[in-house]
């Protein structure tokens, strides 16, 4: 008998937690805030995003929450709490080979902000920096380097200052984003 799956989720965004029904004998893995987000605001989610729905989508929300890091010592991963993108985000470490998942927590070419507290949106990526992580992916399967990590805290600190951000060579999406 093999080992029992586990899911982990980054955060609570739809786009990241509808395949859960996909797992219904699976460890569910979250940070606290998630889970708790996700049992508030489920439906209201499945009925403002329902032009997305492909499949069958239930609830079935995280069985293991931790508050601030779980580490599978079998398997070499720490799980830990990394609030930026929404208050409940979280980011998976391998121990072994440096990478780091970091869900919605770095985008290019500018992070998408959910979540009022940007300072500390901020701390977390300067620490992914200070981690120096050799790989990160992140939540939409993008591998990137430290230098993506490294833009998204300079966007953020210009954001927190109110300084003029240089948005000519953005789509309409990224500048929708910004706004």
């Amino acid at each position: 008998m093999g080992k029992q799956k586990r899911a982990h989720h980054s955060h609570w965004d739809w786009d990241h937690v509808w395949g859960n029904c996909a797992f219904p004998d699976s460890i569910i893995l979250s940070h606290q805030y998630c889970r708790e987000n996700l049992e508030k605001g489920f439906w209201s989610e499945l009925e403002r995003n329902k032009s997305y729905i492909r499949g069958d989508v239930r609830p079935l929300f995280p069985n293991l929450v931790f508050t601030e890091e779980i580490i599978f010592a079998e398997d070499q991963v720490k799980f830990y709490y990394t609030p930026g993108h929404t208050n409940d985000s979280a980011s998976c470490l391998d121990l072994v080979d440096g990478t780091l998942y970091v869900g919605d927590n770095v985008e290019y070419p500018i992070p998408y902000v959910s979540h009022p507290d940007v300072n500390t949106y901020i701390l977390t990526l300067e620490s992914y920096i200070e981690l120096a992580p050799k790989t990160i992916i992140t939540g939409h399967g993008n591998q990137w380097s430290l230098d993506l990590v490294k833009d998204n805290v300079k966007y953020l600190k210009q954001l927190v200052s109110g300084h003029k951000i240089d948005q000519s060579d953005w789509n309409e999406e990224i500048k929708q984003r910004h706004q």
